[in-house]
């Protein structure tokens, strides 16, 4: 009988004991799929919603930063104005190449048919630089009068509709002429409509009639090559003590910080466990160990050499850890799958872990659990392969 057949019929002899040894791994591989997966998650989100403004400074309204930085990662709806009047002015700064705006409406509920409510955002496609990118891979050409774009999330809630379709908006008709690609932030589920149709809504009196065409909600500035985010940022804080600045590096900032904190209390987690399940292991072992004394001697005055004895409770120890990481594996993707969804960061979030950064975080975790359990298993091992074979059967009587 070959080792390796040898190792699984002693493992399928007492499935018990194999699944007492199994389960710290399964616990520890689960924890690290877990953990990986959301930091992974977490941190392209962020990424993603810096990536997608385009821009090198970000200005909102005095005490709005938190308010906007949640509604730009976190998916947080929000609303929050400004005087039109700081665009003008943040114009005439030195070092200034482009700059547009937003404003955030508020969110109209029942677009149509009773479909679900969606944030409403203005701009401005003439200098629009933020949306304009995502419109290349839509129609190619800009937002015409009485057109809309809608993010990935509310068309998709959109069932009825087609992309073709009209949907009533500000108590108007808009068609719907494309849809962005996911984004993982709040601008997936959004309504993006020309400032001039909402202009036109607000002289005719309709549902836009409250909003103020003096306000606005967030400004975007992009940089001549030589001027820096930081140095701009600084400026407009001290000449415009009505308004924060923030450049695009510190955007969402707090999230970072918070996600580092929580690392690291992942990793003495982690830490703790994988010494938890060492010692378990290592348990565990001990006591098959103690258990086959006496098999393992006799073994030993049949002729067999240390190292086949040293080889056949490794391959146990190695086959029980692949055991005990493929259904980490799997429950740790099953975790991810029920709870990651309930962080508010998290919810709703369209990206997705990519294909290779999912194999990768799942060989970390199965190389991981693998090893935790050789390793465990090596002192008792190395101290029975060890034993003379009078010795060992003399201590398993």
């Amino acid at each position: 009988m070959t080792l390796f057949k040898l190792a699984v019929r002693n493992i399928l002899r007492k499935p018990f004991r194999t699944s007492a040894i199994a389960t710290p791994i399964v616990l520890l591989v689960s924890l690290l799929i877990f953990t990986l997966s959301v930091n992974e998650r977490i941190g392209s989100t962020i990424e993603r919603a810096v990536d997608r403004l385009g821009g090198d400074v970000m200005i909102v309204p005095a005490g709005a930063l938190t308010a906007a930085q949640q509604f730009l990662i976190e998916s947080r709806r929000s609303t929050f104005y400004m005087d039109k009047a700081v665009l003008e002015k943040v114009k005439s700064i030195k070092g200034i190449d482009e700059i547009t705006y937003h404003i955030y409406l508020t969110t109209m509920p029942g677009l149509c048919c009773g479909i679900s409510e969606a944030q409403i955002i203005t701009f401005n496609p003439d200098t629009d630089f933020v949306v304009s990118s995502w419109l290349k891979s839509t129609k190619g050409r800009k937002l015409e009068r009485g057109e809309v774009i809608v993010g990935s999330t509310a068309y998709e809630e959109w069932q009825l509709l087609k992309i073709e379709d009209a949907a009533k908006i500000l108590g108007k008709d808009f068609k719907i002429v494309g849809i962005l690609e996911p984004t993982g932030t709040s601008f997936d589920n959004t309504v993006f409509v020309r400032e001039d149709d909402v202009m036109e809504s607000i002289e005719k009196g309709l549902p836009a009639k409250q909003i103020d065409p003096n306000k606005i909600s967030v400004i975007f500035i992009k940089l001549k090559e030589g001027y820096t985010p930081e140095s701009i940022t600084r400026l407009i804080e001290q000449e415009f003590l009505d308004v924060d600045a923030v450049p695009r590096g510190e955007i969402g900032r707090g999230l970072k910080t918070t996600l580092s904190d929580l690392n690291k209390v992942f990793t003495v987690t982690i830490l703790l466990t994988t010494f938890l399940s060492l010692w378990m292991v290592s348990t565990f072992f001990a006591a098959i160990v103690h258990e086959r004394m006496r098999e393992a001697g006799i073994i030993r005055a049949l002729g067999a050499k240390k190292t086949h004895l040293f080889r056949l409770f490794i391959m146990e120890a190695i086959l029980v850890g692949i055991l005990g990481s493929l259904i980490g594996i799997v429950s740790g993707n099953i975790l991810n799958l029920l709870y990651s969804g309930t962080l508010s960061i998290l919810a709703g979030s369209a990206i997705n872990i990519r294909l290779l950064t999912y194999f990768k975080i799942g060989f970390i975790a199965f190389l991981g659990g693998s090893s935790i359990c050789m390793i465990g298993a090596l002192v008792p091992v190395i101290r029975i392969s060890r034993m003379e074979p009078y010795e060992a059967i003399r201590e398993g009587e």
